[in-house]
């Protein structure tokens, strides 16, 4: 199972998350692209920066991750949430700052995506890393018809190129943004952000 091998990949706080999450709250800012009140789901929510970030902004935030990466996911969400750490008894989700946004978790294997809801927008970051990881996660965007913003670290251009190549034979239309998009300060040719539709 090559997503359970892949080591510390939901305990560190990534690059391409740091990106997107400061890119969202400044093209908010500038009123170029607001997620107050969208049902968001972030596959691979990892450590939940990015879902806290999202939340913040006011989005209703789903984070997904496999099951035994829960449990840091859930205590981070806790960390930053108005409820009391036994919240999570509840299935409801965890408040998060003053937009009216919220965090749920859900537990995600991206070879079964058929599981997870429909979503206005879904949200990935550092989850390009291996080609065999690549296949399932285009696959599983594959089964969302919500359009899908990723923030990837470059790091191979082996994996790099068999994504795209991934995402086009799946369908989707595939726009990179410039780093002169990304938030002042985190404008770095590293860090590549896609806007993803499918079937357009």
């Amino acid at each position: 199972d090559q997503l359970r091998l892949a080591g510390v990949t939901g305990c560190v706080v990534w690059n391409g998350a740091v990106v997107l999450a400061k890119s969202l709250e400044s093209w908010n800012a500038l009123g170029i692209f607001n997620i107050a009140g969208r049902s968001v789901l972030e596959l691979g929510a990892g450590t939940g920066m990015l879902a806290v970030a999202a939340a913040m902004l006011g989005a209703r935030v789903i984070a997904t991750e496999q099951e035994d990466r829960l449990k840091l996911l859930r205590r981070n969400i806790e960390r930053h949430s108005e409820e009391g750490p036994d919240h999570w008894r509840t299935g409801d989700p965890w408040r998060i700052g003053r937009r009216g946004g919220s965090v749920n978790l859900f537990e995600l294997d991206w070879f079964r995506p058929e599981d997870a809801p429909e979503v206005d927008l879904v949200l990935a970051t550092d989850v390009v890393y291996t080609e065999e990881v690549t296949v399932a996660l285009v696959r599983c965007l594959s089964f969302f018809t919500a359009p899908a913003i990723l923030a990837v670290e470059l790091r191979t251009e082996e994996v790099h190129y068999a994504f795209v190549e991934e995402l086009a034979a799946a369908g989707f239309t595939v726009h990179r943004l410039p780093p002169t998009l990304h938030a002042e300060g985190f404008q770095t040719k590293r860090v590549v952000i896609y806007i993803l539709m499918k079937g357009t």
